[in-house]
């Protein structure tokens, strides 16, 4: 392992390098061991990994294997049996592979990128959180860069429906980034999986994150790009995903939206126009047996008003006063008790609910998304939310 670890993150070399080093010599363990003039053989390899491989160590590939023990963060190799067969056949896919939680079941399942930009307008986050739910909720595997906007939104809506995550990141599993996701990452190892290339304590840079995006999709059947502009990693994803032939999704945008201009743009170059999460996994309805596809909802009398129940017929003076409308509900987290004690003064602009609430953005998304799925909010014009009328 800790030879593995060594090509991979502590010899210098680029991971195409490294590929070519293995198919001449097979093991890591032999070109660790290699003689220096053994290296001229091998063709294609440059004057500057010949270079790279005079000064080889492995102590820094030992203290690595160490923090993962010590972390219990798992390590994968190229060549294990658990890695990640769609994985495995991308063009120069990573040699070592560090993980936190368990890698879930895409064998039976379809796993699906889901990507955005971190500056989402508030209709791509809502989006996002409930294409997320719906992917989750029909037996899709979200795979999120973990980024703030559209991949923690949708992250969110996957968590909310029960369903396994895989959040690929930009660095080490023990940095989180962005720092206010912290208690993300925590649900997502618990209901899935986090995955990098990167060894403990790898801070992520502007180089980073692009070469992380190609394992989003190479992990992925598909990768839908719910709202981009056309300068983003969110594009370098879906980009990635047209090398790999993986098929590309994009959510239709505002034309007036800078942040949606890239998506747009991607359906005008044939990506496929996805409305709602079974837009994308029937298409593989007939590979994924074990995907079903979302129950028709129900409409009550009355164009969703509650209805007086058939057993009280009692006169209204004869009702005790109903309590404040926040206190009928019992189990509420404190952020939905916080958001609906707002709205309890008036309908409230999407961004003033997030303002007062004072939360990271993704859990304010959660929060409202839960409000909404319990029929206590609505949505008015002018991108208002209100309480639900009774």
């Amino acid at each position: 392992m800790e030879y593995w670890i060594w090509l991979a993150s502590g010899s210098g070399l680029s991971v195409r390098t490294q590929h070519l080093l293995l198919g001449y010599f097979s093991t890591p363990e032999a070109i660790f061991h290699a003689p220096l003039n053994a290296f001229e053989r091998v063709t294609g390899l440059s004057d500057r990994a010949k270079t790279a491989l005079a000064d080889r160590k492995i102590t820094c590939a030992r203290k690595i294997l160490d923090d993962c023990r010590r972390m219990r963060i798992g390590v994968l190799t190229w060549q294990d049996a658990q890695y990640p067969a769609r994985l495995k056949n991308i063009p120069e896919p990573p040699l070592v592979l560090y993980y936190f939680g368990y890698l879930p079941d895409d064998r039976n399942y379809p796993a699906i990128g889901v990507v955005g930009t971190r500056n989402a307008s508030p209709e791509g986050n809502r989006t996002a959180v409930r294409l997320g739910r719906e992917l989750g909720g029909s037996g899709g595997i979200v795979v999120s860069g973990m980024a703030a906007g559209i991949d923690s939104s949708a992250v969110y809506g996957a968590l909310e429906a029960g369903a396994p995550v895989i959040g690929v990141l930009g660095g080490g599993i023990d940095v989180v980034y962005p720092a206010s996701n912290r208690e993300l990452y925590r649900r997502v190892a618990k209901a899935g999986c986090l995955l990098t290339e990167y060894p403990p304590g790898s801070r992520p840079t502007k180089w980073t994150f692009p070469r992380r995006n190609r394992i989003i999709s190479g992990l992925s059947l598909g990768v839908l790009v719910v709202e981009a502009p056309v300068s983003s990693g969110a594009m370098i994803t879906a980009r990635w995903a047209r090398e790999q032939g993986r098929m590309v999704f994009a959510v239709p945008g505002s034309p007036e939206l800078a942040c949606a201009a890239g998506s747009n743009e991607l359906l005008l170059d044939g990506a496929i126009p996805v409305l709602r999460g079974w837009d994308i996994l029937r298409l593989y309805a007939e590979i994924y047996p074990n995907i079903t596809p979302p129950k028709p909802e129900t409409v009550s009398l009355g164009e969703g008003k509650r209805q007086p129940s058939p057993t009280k017929n009692k006169k209204k003076i004869d009702n005790p006063s109903s309590p404040p409308y926040i206190d009928q509900e019992k189990d509420l987290g404190d952020e939905e008790k916080v958001i609906l004690k707002f709205l309890a003064q008036g309908a409230q602009s999407y961004d003033d609910v997030l303002a007062f609430a004072g939360l990271a953005p993704g859990d304010a998304i959660m929060a409202i998304s839960m409000l909404e799925l319990r029929g206590l909010l609505r949505h008015l014009p002018g991108d208002l939310i209100a309480l639900q009328e009774k």
